[in-house]
């Protein structure tokens, strides 16, 4: 196995896409508590199903949905009343950001809400004519609260890399005794050799020939815990 630290601006870049995905995840699952609600408005309660041209299909006395993709190849759930007609919508756009729209009975929109650029969140109220009468937007935080100083080292192995967090702030003589390890590269071609289920994993003394003697190893350090 390897170590290495993760500079800040790596860790923040992966940090960044976390959050976004977060958001996104987010409103994608605000989305779908209101697609719930719609459905049991809607009355799509069980229905027969089949699979028609790519589309799937759930249809009954009481309404119908329908998933299918399109032509930029995302997913679309729509959901139909008993004559057929659309009443709500959910999809994602080219970019993956979800969207989620309200129709009328005449298949006007009422409401639609979305991912705008950078995230932020949209929702747009129509009239009875279709015209947007009211937008809402929820944005970015101006001020975020500050990030605890996080420092961060990958393992990289023969079976996948992991990421792990040392706290300096609880345990900073045995982070910086660490981190000397990492930054010499004294782990780098040595093996996990002791291995407990549900209790514990040893590694970084020996290398792959299991040489009897250990790789030597800095000075002992006090026993912070």
């Amino acid at each position: 196995m390897n170590a290495n630290r993760l500079d800040p601006g790596t860790m923040d870049r992966r940090v960044a896409r976390l959050e976004r995905t977060n958001r996104r995840f987010g409103v994608l699952l605000g989305a779908l508590v209101v697609l719930v609600g719609a459905t049991v408005l809607v009355g799509a309660a069980l229905l027969e199903e089949e699979l028609k041209a790519s589309r799937f299909l759930l249809s009954g006395a009481r309404g119908g949905a329908e998933l299918a993709y399109t032509n930029a190849g995302m997913p679309r759930l729509v959901l139909k009343d008993p004559e057929g007609q659309v009443r709500a919508e959910l999809g994602l756009d080219a970019e993956g950001r979800p969207s989620l729209g309200l129709l009328d009975q005449d298949a006007a929109p009422r409401a639609r809400l979305f991912l705008g650029d950078g995230d932020a969140p949209f929702l747009v109220l129509y009239d009875a004519a279709g015209k947007a009468v009211r937008t809402e937007t929820i944005p970015a935080s101006a001020a975020k609260a500050p990030r605890k100083k996080q420092v961060m080292v990958e393992f990289r192995t023969s079976l996948g890399d992991f990421v792990v967090e040392l706290n300096p702030e609880k345990a900073p003589i045995t982070v910086e005794n660490f981190l000397k390890y990492v930054d010499t590269k004294f782990y780098d071609g040595t093996i996990f050799h002791r291995v407990i289920s549900n209790f514990m994993v040893q590694g970084g003394g020996f290398t792959e020939n299991l040489d009897p003697t250990p790789k030597p190893t800095r000075a002992p350090i006090r026993l912070e815990s």
